[in-house]
């Protein structure tokens, strides 16, 4: 299972020809003209390089504290020009390696062009909420998608694979995941990467945004107007108070800088690939659509008939369409600081779950929640450690067979939660469900 990373730890990978050309010319520039940033922004536009680059770092036994910054700058001053110069002296061309084939090389770099849109993404959505330490973010999208690459670039294998997770099951892992470990702990690599991209985010925004980044730029191949896509950027623009509008149309600028860097021909694919791609009629259902009610908080103290309307649609497609056995909504009553059960399927009116209203200061997890419009699904098997991080009694009353819920919040103002879950068959919540649920209930916040 680790022979091509035991054979990648003895010898240098091929980078991209517009790096040989680059660092070839920072070589033999005159010492008074030579610039550190310069060099590291040719190190960040080549994702194998970046990888190198830290590698080398994380080597230097005397430097190890400070090798664990995802600074690539940094990391250069670590190595010293002459140093650098010296070991990536000889540099190879990935275009021109003669044991991949056309195919294997351009699915490199499509891999290389993705990781690219993910590491300017993080950085523009981290720039929209006023959070300037973007380095260590760029640098983990950034490198992401670097142990498909090498596996690709060592085993010479150029078949297509539906996603990250099936080539890591080629190359003998559980999952793309575990590659990720397995290749960061074998290249010595930082502590900082590894926690960044295999951690659950959890209610950290900037590692909910990281996550969402990667996982949108890989998305991309497949079409940028999948559900999924559509989705993630409904997410992101709440986690931003950003309008949809100004998220997508940023992903999109971002994509067209991406493949329209002239010294990479190659980044360009991803850009060919989507416009290829056939554009369906509706992107998200018209059902989910008609869920958006026009209606200003500010205004109004009272939601629109159309409001209740559309909550009843949710927690009736929920546990019909989506056959879930427990559908409740919990209004919010600001004055009382409380949320009840005004509409539900699958309980009756004396279940301990509905029965008495829940006190946001007695429960921690609802509370917490409620701060803004954000989900959060528990799987079979976690619900100790939510007890345990939340000390909340209302998971006194449900078992672990996982469960999801999301606030609805408009204009800043929280107006309840939803929760469903499968207390019979205690079948947990997957995918298709949980990412049906988030576009319905994201329609009622915007």
């Amino acid at each position: 299972m680790t022979t091509w990373l035991d054979t990648l730890t003895l010898h240098r990978l091929p980078v991209l020809q517009a790096t040989c050309t680059r660092v070839e010319e920072f070589r033999r520039m005159p010492s008074d003209q030579f610039n550190l940033a310069d060099l590291s922004n040719v190190v960040l536009a080549d994702p194998l390089m970046a990888f190198q680059v830290l590698r080398s770092t994380g080597r230097i036994e005397r430097t190890r504290t400070f090798s664990e910054s995802l600074n690539i700058e940094h990391a250069l001053m670590i190595l010293g020009a002459n140093a650098f110069f010296e070991e990536f002296a000889k540099l190879t061309a990935l275009e021109s390696i003669p044991t991949l084939s056309q195919t294997g090389v351009d699915q490199i770099i499509s891999m290389m062009s993705r990781s690219r849109v993910a590491a300017l993404l993080i950085k523009d959505w981290l720039s929209l909420m006023e959070e300037h330490r973007v380095e260590d973010c760029f640098v983990a999208a950034l490198l992401h998608n670097v142990p498909a690459c090498c596996f690709r670039a060592e085993s010479g294998v150029d078949k297509n694979f539906p996603s990250l997770d099936a080539m890591a099951r080629q190359a003998g892992f559980l999952d793309y995941k575990q590659m990720i470990e397995r290749f960061i702990e074998s290249q010595r690599l930082s502590d900082l990467l590894l926690d960044l991209l295999t951690t659950p985010p959890g209610f950290d925004r900037r590692r909910l945004l990281l996550k969402s980044a990667i996982e949108v730029a890989n998305m991309l191949e497949q079409g940028w107007w999948r559900i999924e896509v559509v989705e993630k950027i409904i997410g992101v623009s709440h986690l931003l108070a950003k309008p949809f509008e100004v998220v997508w149309n940023d992903m999109i600028q971002l994509i067209l800088a991406v493949a329209r860097t002239p010294q990479v021909p190659g980044y360009s694919l991803l850009a060919r690939q989507l416009a290829a791609m056939p554009e369906p009629e509706q992107p998200i259902s018209q059902s989910f659509l008609n869920l958006s009610i026009q209606w200003d908080p500010a205004n109004s103290a009272e939601p629109p008939a159309e409001f209740d309307e559309a909550l009843s649609w949710v927690v009736r497609f929920m546990a019909k369409d989506m056959a879930q056995e427990r559908v409740i909504f919990f209004r919010h009553n600001a004055p009382q600081g409380q949320l009840s059960a005004t509409q539900f399927v699958g309980l009756n009116d004396d279940d301990t779950l509905i029965a008495r209203p829940l006190q946001l200061a007695q429960h921690p997890f609802f509370a917490s929640l409620g701060q803004k419009a954000q989900a959060f699904r528990c799987l079979p098997g976690q619900l100790e450690r939510l007890r345990a991080t939340f000390a909340d009694d209302f998971f006194t009353r449900i078992g672990d067979h996982g469960f999801a819920a999301m606030s609805v919040v408009k204009e800043g103002r929280l107006l309840g939660v939803f929760y469903f879950d499968n207390c019979t068959s205690g079948k947990p919540v997957d995918d298709v469900v949980y990412q049906q649920f988030k576009t319905a209930v994201s329609r009622l916040c915007a």
